[in-house]
């Protein structure tokens, strides 16, 4: 019982050093439990990278998942931090703690709702705050094999702008928006595995301001414990705030430990 508060506690203090992504991606998370792990499941993922000499860059992200399997529920709750710097300057700062229940219906069904908080510096965002919920789909469930679902739901957001030297939309915004997201999980072996996420929310009085996540991610167990992560997302918000750009791609190699 000592263990899952410490876990919970260290996350939710996390966000207040620097509280990130516009879409928080949960195709890892495992939501029904095997009846035989049942209770706490934490993972910490590490990234490091960095160049010294006529070119110097650094870039840190440190992340947490923590979870709590019931028979009838599941609790989760995901931090993530993230700096950088090029050239001594940063260029990289941001953050989010996204918190979810999901409640078992049926074997295929599933409801679920959830609370984020976030920020980047770097996209003008000081706060972006959110709750929603909706229903997840079981379509495909293989074990050691293949998985997918589906999700599909509503929430509503406040959003804070930062004022910028050149920009005329700093404020605050309220939104609501649809969030409809699709999970494809392959197992190519019992240590190594491929996930995928399409995530699409458009703002329900306007479907052409909408946000877009592809998440690809590759994983490989090194033991029970410690797994290398790599992993691709590209990110779309095609109306962004003003002298922020449209699209985002990033990749990142990892190590993510389980315990």
């Amino acid at each position: 019982m000592k263990k899952k508060y410490i876990s919970l506690v260290v996350s939710f203090c996390c966000v207040f050093i620097n509280p990130v992504y516009a879409i928080v991606s949960i195709e890892d998370v495992r939501i029904d439990p095997v009846s035989q792990e049942l209770g706490l499941r934490t993972n910490v993922n590490l990234d490091l990278s960095g160049k010294n000499g006529n070119t110097k860059n650094a870039k840190y992200s440190l992340g947490t998942k923590v979870q709590s399997y019931k028979t009838d529920y599941t609790q989760l709750a995901i931090f993530n931090y993230e700096y950088g710097e090029s050239s001594n300057v940063k260029d990289t700062d941001n953050g989010f703690l996204h918190l979810r229940q999901v409640w078992y219906s049926t074997d295929t069904l599933f409801w679920e709702g959830y609370a984020q908080i976030e920020n980047d510096e770097f996209k003008r965002l000081t706060i972006r705050a959110l709750a929603g919920g909706g229903a997840r789909f079981k379509l495909i469930h293989k074990p050691q094999k293949h998985s997918a679902y589906i999700g599909a739901g509503l929430f509503y957001s406040k959003e804070e702008l930062d004022d910028a030297a050149g920009t005329t939309d700093a404020g605050t915004e309220y939104y609501t928006r649809l969030n409809i997201y699709q999970i494809y999980k392959y197992a190519i072996n019992r240590n190594s595995r491929l996930l995928n996420t399409v995530y699409y929310q458009p703002d329900i009085e306007e479907f052409s301001d909408y946000r877009l996540l592809e998440k690809f991610k590759f994983q490989v167990d090194i033991n029970s414990h410690l797994s290398i992560n790599i992993s691709l997302d590209i990110a779309r918000d095609n109306q962004p705030p003003e002298n922020v750009e449209k699209t985002d791609t990033s990749y990142t190699t990892g190590f993510e430990y389980k315990f």
